[in-house]
């Protein structure tokens, strides 16, 4: 038994950790650590096994991506679409929302609190962040890991949008 629940799993010779109630998983294998929901899992982790199939290494964006790194140091990377994970952070924002309101009987122009807006002013935000919204305004976010004397650093930056 894993910590958090979470029970390994074999794939395609890789491990999956997951558990029936969480979005999120970890894969292991072809000398990655990844995060994520375990159907993009699944994916990247047969992109690492697929010995004649195009994988990361072969796609524009990431490696445009990847070419902004630090060359030295890094003990961690990640690479994500932005535009999916705004949608993801959407879609948790609205559940969210949609709970509070059911708690505590609220209607559209109770305030949120912390936030300082009515759930009726809440829309606007899912309005805004519609994958081919966020895709117009934002490319790519990347993070990065180093090493320093004092411990380690980390830095997410979220790429401009890619131009046709």
């Amino acid at each position: 038994v894993m910590p958090l629940g979470l029970q390994p799993r074999d794939f395609n010779g890789m491990t999956i950790l997951s558990d029936e109630f969480s979005p999120m998983a970890v894969g292991i294998g072809g000398g990655f650590i990844a995060m994520g929901e375990v159907k993009q899992l699944e994916q990247a982790l047969r992109s690492v096994d697929a010995k004649d199939a195009a994988g990361l290494g072969d796609d524009a964006s990431f490696k445009s991506s990847m070419s902004l790194m630090p060359k030295d140091g890094v003990v961690g990377a990640w690479w994500g679409d932005f535009a999916r994970q705004m949608e993801g952070t959407a879609e948790m924002f609205d559940m969210m929302t949609q709970q509070f309101a059911g708690v505590v009987g609220a209607d559209e122009e109770t305030e949120m609190p912390g936030l300082g807006i009515g759930l009726d002013d809440a829309d606007g935000f899912y309005k805004l962040m519609k994958p081919e919204v966020v895709k117009r305004c934002f490319g790519d976010a990347i993070m990065d890991v180093t090493s320093t004397n004092a411990g380690y650093s980390m830095r997410y930056r979220i790429l401009p949008a890619a131009t046709k």
